[in-house]
């Protein structure tokens, strides 16, 4: 039984605990353009592109699929999240020599960065403590720990203007929240069976399409800045990572309700009133997305005049087109964890490959002519169609796509239980 009170206050503690999207994102990033040169914002960005990009291989899909395994094996989630976290260590450790091997002779910044990649598995904690409805857990620790680093950050890099000690911070940031949440979830699991042997090639097997359609998707997702600071310099690569800050550092918010409801779509996923659920979610999303895209439109040079400065006036008309970006992202994450809980990885893999081939096909067209707002143009249109539009073309997502559009327009699509029983 769906409590509301559960789901709205599991929601609220999930967003309060990414308010380091918001701290370091867009505070952090406020006095880092202030004090800064353009350049160095410009390689600190690309730098962690390819961070955000690298990750994806390190957590391998792990972190999301092993939703499904909680629901189907409750007692051994235990001995699930310890085999997973030994994964992700081996995977860190070899994506940290690669990374090593391109960039050491070039670019200290990302070399240094490369080290949080061990402890990106902090997140599969943060999965066992959402499923359970229990984010309030690890929230308060983290969110404590986050604004104290971002405090010091921010004073490292007044006094000392160096962006290389701020990535160190950065790095003793990730490695403490590990710490913490490894302690609390062994707090946590002791009513859990540890004995009982993982299959975990079968977790790998489930999370193999998540490892393909997230590294597609995150590629796509970078790739803007990627060429950009490639096909236009690291300044402009400054202005539009100023607009994509803004853009996407209230996104933790609509991803708070997507990753309350995850837990609630896996445990119904035989019901008749599965697709009610997800017409709600995407309800609850939109009522998020939808007037922030809006607000941030009609003020975005005001935004960036009083939080970046007049140099960075330029980012206004990126951020009023990559701001629509939200309502996307927003539906998207739903249908993502749909996909997952209804077997459908080959078509989370295509629509992936759909927005990665569209995405560097318009960058290179539209950066030549219209510069950085080219980029954000592209980014918009190959996610509108990749991630939204292609649900009409395979059959059994002809009814998320209809759920998702009258959303838009705030009307609740009352499935039918012929509808909802056909979905698998």
């Amino acid at each position: 039984m769906i409590k509301s009170k559960d789901l709205t206050l599991n929601s609220l503690w999930f967003a309060l605990s990414k308010l380091n999207t918001l701290l370091s994102g867009v505070v952090f990033f406020v006095i880092l353009t202030r004090y800064i040169d353009k350049g160095v914002v410009g390689a600190f960005t690309y730098a962690q592109s390819i961070i955000a990009i690298s990750a994806v291989f390190v957590s391998f899909g792990l972190s999301t699929s092993i939703v499904k395994q909680f629901s189907e094996t409750p007692l051994n989630i235990k001995n699930i999240i310890r085999s997973v976290i030994a994964f992700q260590m081996i995977a860190a450790f070899v994506v940290i020599v690669f990374l090593y091997l391109n960039f050491h002779e070039n670019n200290l910044i990302v070399i240094i960065l490369s080290f949080t990649l061990l402890f990106k598995c902090s997140e599969v904690f943060k999965t066992f403590f959402d499923y359970n409805l229990s984010s309030k857990k690890y929230y308060k620790a983290e969110l404590l720990i986050l604004v104290l680093t971002t405090i010091f950050k921010i004073i490292v890099l007044l006094y000392t203007g160096d962006i290389i000690f701020v990535c160190v911070i950065i790095l003793l940031e990730s490695m403490v929240i590990f710490l913490i949440m490894l302690r609390m979830f062994n707090k946590n699991v002791s009513m859990y069976n540890n004995s009982v042997k993982v299959n975990f090639k079968e977790i790998l097997r489930d999370a193999f399409p998540v490892l393909i359609s997230s590294s597609i998707f995150i590629i796509y997702s970078r790739v803007d800045q990627l060429m950009v600071y490639n096909m236009s310099g690291d300044e402009s690569q400054a202005l539009y990572a100023s607009a994509v800050k803004l853009s996407e550092g209230w996104y933790f918010i609509p991803l708070g309700v997507v990753t309350s409801y995850y837990s609630i779509l896996a445990n119904n996923k035989n019901d008749d009133n599965y697709f009610n659920y997800f017409s709600d979610a995407c309800l609850k999303v939109n009522s998020i997305t939808i007037p922030a895209a809006i607000l941030i439109t009609l003020f975005s040079k005001q935004l960036i005049s009083i939080l970046y400065g007049d140099s960075y006036i330029e980012s206004a008309a990126i951020l009023t087109i990559h701001v629509w970006n939200g309502v996307i992202i927003g539906l998207s994450s739903l249908t993502f964890r749909h996909f997952i809980i209804a077997g459908y990885r080959k078509l989370s893999i295509y629509r992936a490959l759909i927005g990665l081939l569209l995405n560097i096909v318009l960058n290179f067209i539209l950066i030549k002519q219209f510069g950085v707002i080219g980029a954000a143009i592209s980014t918009l249109i190959s996610q509108f169609i990749a991630l939204f539009l292609s649900n009409l073309i395979w059959k059994t997502t002809r009814n998320i796509f209809l759920i998702q559009l009258k959303s838009l327009f705030f009307i609740k699509y009352r499935v039918s239980n012929e509808i909802c029983t056909s979905r698998q």
